[in-house]
């Protein structure tokens, strides 16, 4: 099974970041220092998190079946997830928004 990546050369702002990329299909370059590429990689990085994320939700509703999912939290799990993972904003202790969801 193929696993779904990124392939990221930063420095995108040097010359020999160009002949990097070239070398590598469907690889992304980024700038720290000029911000080059960073709106595409968020938004590659937020795609591939989605799909990973489906894929694994899918295997799950396998693993326990439908009826179980369905009265599970484990839609509510992957929306905690991806407020840590891909929200625009950061989140400095991983564990505030879950205790939001504690009763």
């Amino acid at each position: 099974m193929k696993k779904p990546r990124l392939v990221i050369v930063s420095k995108a702002d040097l010359p020999e970041a160009s002949e990097a990329v070239r070398k590598v299909p469907g690889a992304m370059m980024v700038s720290a220092a000029t911000r080059a590429g960073l709106d595409r990689f968020l938004h590659a990085t937020a795609d591939l998190v989605d799909q990973i994320t489906d894929d694994e939700m899918r295997n799950i509703r396998e693993m326990v079946g439908g009826e179980s999912f369905a009265a599970g939290l484990y839609e509510q799990s992957r929306q905690l997830f991806e407020t840590v993972a891909i929200a625009p904003d950061f989140q400095e202790f991983l564990t505030l928004p879950a205790y939001e969801l504690i009763d």
